[in-house]
């Protein structure tokens, strides 16, 4: 039986279906379950990371192919799966109580490589469960295939041991520093499945062997970033086999440098991608060249894939290519996500039969949209295949038919944007029924797990907000929980405050937390692995006088001492609550400038208790502007009705009484922010204005009820000078402007004969400058003497042309 969509052809058939939408009948992705869908031509293999971890595997119709419990560093190869006319088909779905990894696809005998990850999806961890490279393929078709294992240190004095896990022996254990490498070639006579790495600090882990379909990881323990280390084996030595890397660039203007990492001075190649998404292709590995480690260095972000035989844009060698399977990478370096450039290279024609290759997005969210593109390997704009909504469980396919152009192109790029996370995957599709060990099918990849995102290694929970009057001590307590595989001393770290509250992080026994390891660093002592606790509590003074409903954020961090990319977060707001009886409302918003110099607020003033109530008002400006403030009529400025020394609103009704105030912000009439503050405004173009918080309180019986915040933008008016005046070499030419609009600064002699244009544009409201060299509109250098400089100003809103003078005197030219 086989699965709609991904229909196998043989020669005389009619071309095959290329898009395809469905949905998948299987348990789908709950809140507390870890799931993963996969796709599998010949084998999956499922790694346990916990006990009592109960483990099914799925076909897309919800039939059971395998059903078991594992153990911690556990694991089963199911390669039982059931076939159609000729070929296996995907997908599958894998659950499990408890945390694991899959690596599906056709892993044996066939393997073509993959970088293994954690239980967390990492590539870079102290801990990873693999299936070891296929040592039946030492040889193939009398050409010789390097299988191997290959672990990376990022860090000096890295304990790292491999370990056969069938028997639990010791295949390799010893130390790594930084940007060291330990290459274990498995030969015919080494029996071994799986194995598990395991190191005193974090490293990475890639299998090699035949041909390589994987993403290389990045130094930040994510596949995108600036720096990697991977490595090229070697793969039959023929001429049209060739090994590189496809660069993802996820910026415009970016540099790719790779080194061969045992000599660091030796450059192999440079590449440019000049846009975002625009993948380049380049072959590192030629025929006779030895394999290699490298180390890639990029100025910006990228992702990087390792393909089988990599395409350029003069590469002819591009008919008869080898099958592999990849997933896609997002931007953020995750499995999952809103965005992915996915290199895929076109198959097609030659010694076997190949469709093509196939693109699938899975959804995991109800009424996600999809937009899948193709971006020209040449340049230009993209191309659409697909958009269209896809429910939870649902997935699209499209083939990239290659056999039916001629001449088949060789490579493209598919963009694939998504309103929620998707996971995203491509693999070859082979028309002639080839056996599952012909090796003709082939490749494999871990997988993404949906409890990924949940099953945070280190977890500082939960998030809160708290409320408090001014002079309260507000106290939440937080959890940190290591989930890790090993025990770890985890680190606590703050932000600073937002408005600079007094903040306090206690240990369980309330006394400040302590440093127990003695490195520097506050922590919470050593915790056990598999959901090690400690307790914190958080103290968050609320400083006297604050304004009501404003909030404080405080972020405390949790990081592994074990893997400094391992962190979680707790965010902690603090809000100042009303006083329960008077509330001023609302905050609003204004601007005053040279041409309008007063603005008005209206506020209300409401009594929400059951009694009556007098309402004193305060007000502070941290401008120091004049403030006036009116009662309702607008024109009586505000009294003390109660005779207690404060202006108030008099007696307001129980529950309906309010009132009406009026606030008058004024801009003194000596207040320019184009004298004194213009030269300092910034780069030349910079905008600039002053802002003014006015906070008014209302009170009673001396205790703050609530506030209104009015903030008042002081924007410049139309103004204009130069410093130095005189000058003689050159001169800095400032002006400001109220409102957007074209700007035009001539300059011309006293008898009004024009000498030169120094600038011409649309220009934003605020403070801009230009430094002119003295030069006249012919490029001649301006005599000594007195001109005049010309502002022409007309607003954008059509208002009415505004000119501007001043004298600029220019003294002895050196």
């Amino acid at each position: 039986m086989l699965l709609a969509g991904f229909l196998i052809l043989v020669t005389g058939v009619t071309e095959p279906q290329t898009h395809y939408v469905r949905r998948l009948d299987m348990p789908l992705p709950q809140e507390d379950s870890f799931t993963s869908y996969v796709y599998a031509f010949g084998d999956v293999a499922v790694f346990s990371y916990s006990n009592n971890n109960h483990v099914r595997l799925l076909t897309h119709e919800g039939d059971i192919v395998w059903e078991g419990t594992l153990g911690r560093d556990d694991y089963r190869l199911i390669r039982e799966l059931p076939s159609g006319d000729s070929l296996p088909y995907g997908p599958y779905t894998v659950t499990a109580d408890r945390m694991f990894s899959v690596l599906a696809g056709n892993a044996t005998p066939s393997t073509d490589g993959w970088t293994a990850v954690d239980g967390y999806g990492q590539p870079q961890s102290t801990k990873y469960l693999t299936l070891g490279p296929d040592a039946s393929r030492y040889t193939y078709d009398n050409y010789q295939v390097q299988s191997c294992i290959v672990i990376f240190s990022y860090h000096n004095d890295t304990h790292i041991q491999i370990r056969n896990l069938d028997d639990s022996t010791i295949i390799w254990e010893g130390d790594l520093d930084s940007l060291e490498y330990h290459l274990w070639e498995v030969t015919p006579e080494d029996d071994v499945t799986a194995v598990a790495i395991e190191s005193s600090k974090p490293v990475s882990a890639v299998t090699c062997g035949g041909g390589v379909g994987m993403y290389a990881p990045a130094f930040n323990g994510t596949f995108t970033g600036k720096d990697f280390i991977t490595y090229l084996n070697y793969f039959h030595h023929r001429p049209t086999d060739k090994q590189g890397l496809n660069i993802i660039p996820w910026e415009d203007s970016t540099t790719v440098t790779a080194f061969n990492l045992d000599d660091l001075t030796d450059t192999i190649c440079e590449v440019f991608c000049d846009k975002q998404g625009a993948v380049k292709g380049k072959i590192i590995n030629e025929d006779e060249v030895d394999p290699r480690a490298i180390y890639i260095h990029s100025d910006k972000d990228i992702s990087i894939s390792q393909s089988p035989f990599l395409y350029e844009k003069d590469s002819s060698d591009l008919w008869n290519i080898g099958e592999y399977l990849t997933r896609g990478i997002e931007r953020s370096g995750r499995y999952f996500g809103t965005e992915f450039y996915l290199p895929i290279i076109y198959t097609g024609g030659g010694e076997y039969l190949y469709e093509g290759s196939r693109l699938c997005v899975v959804a995991y969210n109800e009424n996600t949209h999809i937009k899948v593109t193709q971006t020209p390997y040449e340049g230009g704009d993209e191309l659409h295949i697909w958009s269209g909504f896809l429910d939870r469980g649902e997935y699209y396919t499209y083939l990239f038919d290659t056999f039916w152009t001629s001449p088949p192109a060789p490579c493209v790029i598919c963009h694939v944007t998504s309103s929620n996370p998707v996971s995203v995957c491509n693999w070859t599709v082979i028309s002639t029924p080839f056996p599952i060990d012909s090796g003709f099918v082939a490749g494999a990849d871990f997988w993404p797990v949906w409890s990924e995102e949940k099953a945070k290694p280190i977890e500082v929970r939960p998030d809160q907000i708290g409320e408090g009057l001014p002079m309260d001590t507000f106290t939440c307590e937080l959890e940190v929980i290591n989930n890790t595989y090993d025990d770890d001393v985890v680190e606590i770290f703050t932000t600073t405050t937002q408005n600079g509250w007094l903040h306090e992080v206690l240990d369980s026994a309330d006394n400040l937390l302590g440093d127990t390891d003695l490195d520097g660093m506050l922590d919470v002592g050593l915790l056990p692995s598999d959901g090690g606790l400690a307790r914190l509590r958080v103290k968050v003074e609320i400083p006297k006088g604050e304004i009501a409903r404003r909030e404080d954020t405080f972020i405390v961090y949790g990081r592994s001492s074990n893997n400094a990319v391992l962190y979680d977060s707790a965010i902690v707001i603090t809000r100042v609550l009303t006083g329960g009886e008077l509330v001023i409302e609302p905050d609003q918003e204004g601007e005053v400038s040279q041409d309008t110099r007063d603005l008005r607020y209206m506020l209300k003033v409401i009594n929400t208790v059951n009694n009556t109530r007098t309402g004193d008002i305060t007000w502070l400006s941290s401008m120091n502007l004049p403030v006036e403030i009116y009662e309702t009529d607008g024109k009586t400025e505000l009294t003390d009705h109660n005779a207690n020394g404060i202006p108030d609103v008099g007696e307001l009704d129980a529950f309906t009484g309010r009132c009406t105030l009026w606030v008058e912000i004024q801009l003194p009439t000596d207040y320019d922010p184009t004298l004194g503050q213009i030269d300092s405004a910034g780069p030349p173009g910079s905008a600039f204005s002053d802002t003014d918080t006015t906070a008014v309180y209302v009170s009673s019986d001396g205790q703050s009820a609530d506030s209104a915040v009015l903030i008042t933008s002081v924007m410049p008016g139309l103004n204009m000078h130069n410093f130095p005046n005189p000058f003689e070499n050159e001169t800095r030419i400032v002006w400001s402007q109220p409102e957007d609009g074209e700007v035009t600064i001539r300059l011309a002699d006293r008898a009004g004969r024009p000498v030169a244009t120094i600038h011409e544009a649309d220009c934003q409201a605020g403070i801009h400058s230009h430094l002119w060299q003295a030069e006249t509109s012919s490029g001649d250098t301006l005599a000594p003497g007195v001109y005049v400089i010309i502002l022409e100003y007309q607003p954008q809103d059509g208002s009415k042309r505004r000119i501007l003078t001043k004298a600029l005197h220019t003294g002895r030219r050196q």
